[in-house]
């Protein structure tokens, strides 16, 4: 399982055999394992830079044009 940031969105991307153990567990607590956390930690976190420039990004250019 891996999540990713893209283009304003956050994606979960999952292997056949995790996107079939969801499937068959629907609306139940998954186990993923805890050897999941560091990776999605990371995932996370990158995400949440990406996003954080975007967003800031937009932002300066809505300044910068209402300023001009």
């Amino acid at each position: 399982m891996r999540i990713i940031y893209d283009n304003g969105k956050l994606l979960v991307s999952l292997t056949d055999d995790e996107a079939d153990l969801f499937y068959k567990n629907k609306h139940k607590p998954i186990d993923i394992g805890l050897g999941s956390l560091k990776v999605l930690h990371e995932d996370i976190n990158n995400a949440m830079s990406q996003a954080w420039k975007e967003n800031t990004i937009i932002n300066f250019n809505e300044t910068k044009t209402e300023n001009s």
